[in-house]
């Protein structure tokens, strides 16, 4: 079936057809293969074929059809290898319905299951489940020889043919039943020539639900079947997903009391957090790569495990290095005189929460002694200027009440011996032109 997908390139102009060989194909290293390469053992089995049509209330863009597919794609999450491949998709909205928003690492009991099982072609692509379901077939091959007819613009061809290249993938990345969401007299079962492939059946909505329901797996064989899922996941950045993929996995190995598994599942859910933090890192995103290093050390300490703990740790460490190269950089340069203090310091303002995530004494100090020094220069200038007002007046004080406090002595000692103490700045009430108290 899926080198009869082949035909569907005859649809396109020579120069657009792929070059390979039509009884080819790429396996997940993007080397090709073909029928003289790769010949499949005799005692392998064909993989199932079933065409499904779906109930005229699934078909419709409404509430109760979403409410339909919601349970059906539950029904699916409840075991794993298995996929729902939504080639138009009018399900990515299902898929995160239920989804709470949330920062990065932030874990959610209203996570969608449909988001664990619903893949688009791009995120399935390299991917092989056992079972693989798949809805807007027809759709989508109907659009692509719509946009094929169109043979005098060429970038109609171009979509024609990445839709082509999508039905390929999706035909093929089942490894024992693939699932076609069609009616049996579909045009694209006609063009598949599917009546002249073994194995195929046609089965209801209510017969389908029944099989798939009663698949039976070991107890062991559905926790690792979720492990290996959530590998699969965090390659493709699935965080969320792969969060809760995990924690299905962990679920069922307590109720088994399997330790070994219990510790396989805290590992992985540990290095979920460590390599999303890596890929904010990569990124410059400090604040959200600091957020999850501190869950992951928080759980990796729970775990217990001191291989877990050391790689959470040297993740921190990379962290505290990065801000600290930041913090270096908006650093007052004493070459450069005419940056302005007011700049500086609201600059400096921002790697507050970094250096409080870090926990670091070093960085703490230099902020703190940067923050005093540029604080302290925009006051004066305010003052110098006699425009500042209570503005002047409030940068003085919260200066001398910052150095004060980061100090230890409780008395600010910075320029022409101000000797403001920790009281003095946080309890002046300046209500000068109608300024609010200083904040604490």
């Amino acid at each position: 079936m899926i080198d009869n997908a082949w035909n569907f390139y005859g649809q396109l102009p020579k120069a657009l057809r792929p070059s390979a060989n039509r009884q080819s194909f790429l396996d997940d290293a993007d080397v090709e293969l073909s029928i003289s390469t790769h010949r499949p053992d005799r005692s392998e089995e064909n993989g199932r074929l079933l065409i499904c049509p779906l109930p005229a209330a699934m078909q419709q863009a409404d509430a109760e059809a979403m409410r339909q597919w919601r349970t059906f794609v539950e029904e699916l999450a409840e075991l794993p290898g298995r996929a729902l491949i939504d080639l138009n998709r009018s399900l990515s909205a299902l898929a995160r319905s239920e989804a709470t928003g949330s920062e990065p690492g932030g874990e959610s009991a209203g996570a969608s299951k449909a988001d664990e099982v619903i893949f688009d072609v791009r995120e399935i692509k390299g991917l092989e489940r056992n079972t693989i379901l798949v809805a807007g077939l027809n759709e989508t091959y109907q659009q692509a020889m719509r946009l094929a007819a169109n043979t005098s613009d060429t970038p109609p061809l171009l979509e024609a043919r990445r839709l082509i290249d999508e039905m390929r993938v999706a035909l093929s990345r089942s490894t024992d039943k693939l699932i076609l969401f069609e009616q049996p007299d579909a045009p694209v079962l006609e063009a598949l020539a599917i009546n002249n492939v073994e194995g195929h059946y046609t089965v209801s909505w209510g017969a389908l639900r029944d099989l798939l329901r009663t698949e039976q797996m070991s107890e062991i064989e559905v926790v690792e079947g979720y492990l290996d899922e959530v590998d699969d996941l965090i390659e493709r950045g699935r965080w969320e997903q792969a969060r809760n993929r995990n924690r299905r996995a962990h679920e069922f190995a307590v109720q088994m009391e399997d330790r070994t598994l219990q510790r396989e599942a805290q590992s992985q859910y540990v290095q979920i957090f460590i390599q999303e933090a890596a890929i904010h890192l990569l990124q410059d995103r400090l604040p959200d790569a600091l957020r999850l290093n501190q869950r992951a050390r928080t759980l990796a300490a729970e775990f217990g495990d001191p291989a877990v703990i050391d790689e959470a740790d040297e993740q921190r460490e990379a962290l505290r290095d990065a801000v600290a190269t930041q913090l270096t950089g908006s650093l007052p340069q004493k070459s450069v005189r005419s940056e302005d203090p007011a700049v500086l310091y609201a600059r400096l303002q921002k790697f507050e929460p970094l250096v409080a995530m870090v926990e670091d004494a070093g960085l703490r100090r230099t902020l703190d002694e940067a923050t005093l020094a540029t604080g302290w220069q925009w006051g004066v200038a305010l003052l110098r200027s006699g425009t500042g007002g209570c503005t002047s007046d409030r940068a003085f004080h919260r200066t001398c009440r910052h150095h004060a406090a980061a100090t230890g002595s409780g008395r600010c000692s910075a320029g022409d011996g101000c000797g403001a103490t920790l009281h003095d700045a946080a309890s002046c009430n300046w209500v000068d032109r109608g300024a609010d108290p200083i904040p604490p």
